[in-house]
C-alpha cells in the first residue's frame, strides 16, 4: 500500500493530466509545471472529496513546491483523520 504522501501525488499527477514522476518535491507547481491556481483548485476539490477534509485558502498560499504541497495537505488528512478516532 502506498504511503500518503504518494496518494497526494497521484491524485495531483490525475488533477493536473501529467506524468506522475514530473512531481518530485522540490520543483515549483507554476513555474515548472505551469500548473495554475485552476488546476490547484481543482486538485484541492479531489483531495478533499478523497479524505473528506476542507482545504482553507489560507492554506493554498503555502502551495509553491509539490513537496510543500504535499506536506500540507498530508498534515491536513492526518490532523483530521485523528480527530475522527475514537478516544
Amino acid at each position: 500500500m502506498e504511503n500518503l504522501e504518494e496518494q497526494i501525488k497521484d491524485i495531483m499527477a490525475k488533477s493536473f493530466l501529467m506524468d506522475r514522476a514530473r512531481l518530485e518535491d522540490h520543483v515549483e507547481l507554476e513555474k515548472d509545471l505551469g500548473v495554475d491556481s485552476l488546476s490547484i483548485f481543482e486538485m484541492v476539490i479531489n483531495i478533499e472529496d478523497t479524505y473528506k477534509i476542507e482545504v482553507k485558502d489560507r492554506e493554498l498560499l503555502k502551495f509553491t513546491k509539490v513537496g510543500d504541497a504535499v506536506s500540507v495537505l498530508a498534515d491536513l488528512i492526518r490532523k483530521e483523520t485523528a480527530q475522527d478516532l475514537p478516544s
